[in-house]
């Protein structure tokens, strides 16, 4: 159905893991060839019409991500670093349902707070302290 392509300064903390990437012992990442995991993955998307603000919660059920591009310009004064792009393909899930495949749910939530609930359970993360 189509392609993403994000900046990964929005996966900090799940970056390597996202991408195959070894970490040692010493906490030192080796990025190699290995094929990134199948997954899907979630947003949140803030709009504001007449005063009233609203959120929207996009999960994209499944895609599997590659690293595009990493640059550093280095030969200024200041070294300049862009941000990192991940790409990818969306792929469907089937529901045993009705047989049809999925790509994206959508759901609009009056609070961040109820947005960032309801992907974080289609994620199956836990909420803290639970």
């Amino acid at each position: 159905i189509g392609k993403v392509s994000f900046g990964a300064e929005k996966l900090a903390d799940n970056f390597n893991a996202i991408m195959g990437a070894i970490i040692n012992e010493d906490k030192s990442v080796d990025v190699t060839s290995k094929t990134s995991p199948y997954g899907g993955y979630g947003y949140i998307r803030e709009r504001s019409l007449q005063n009233k603000k609203s959120y929207t919660g996009t999960w994209v059920f499944k895609t599997q991500l590659s690293l595009n591009s990493e640059n550093a310009q280095t030969k200024e004064a200041n070294t300049s670093y862009q941000t990192t792009t991940l790409d990818g393909e969306m792929l469907g899930v089937q529901a045993e349902k009705d047989m049809e495949t999925r790509f994206i749910r959508r759901k609009t939530f009056d609070t961040l707070e109820a947005a960032t609930a309801w992907l974080d359970g289609l994620a199956h993360i836990a909420a803290a302290g639970a």
